[in-house]
């Protein structure tokens, strides 16, 4: 006898709880799979997390160096100055030089 899901009767009901276990092996192996997937899914979401953090902070860096170059720029400009009008000041300075 061939059982139809709109008629059921007590003939039908093992083909019925195999096809129930069927599907319920199916659903319990679907939500082993969404959960391992969730489970990557939140590490990536980590490393990108740890990524950006990782990215913000060499900005950071870049933009100290940068301040640091810029000073050390002025402070040579300034110090070459210096040595310049301490040349023209005392010319004693460029004789000790050579």
């Amino acid at each position: 006898m061939r059982c139809s899901p709109y008629l059921c009767s007590a003939q039908c009901l093992p083909f019925l709880q195999v096809e129930h276990a069927k599907a319920e092996e199916t659903l319990e192996e679907e939500m082993t799979t969404l959960s391992r997937f969730d489970t990557e899914l939140k590490e990536l979401d980590r490393v990108i997390k740890e990524k950006k953090h990782l990215i913000s902070q060499a900005d950071r860096d870049v933009e100290n160096y940068e301040q640091d170059l810029i000073q050390l720029d002025k402070d040579r400009k300034a110090a070459v100055t210096y040595v310049a009008n301490l040349e023209k000041m005392h010319p004693w300075v460029i004789e000790d030089k050579e």
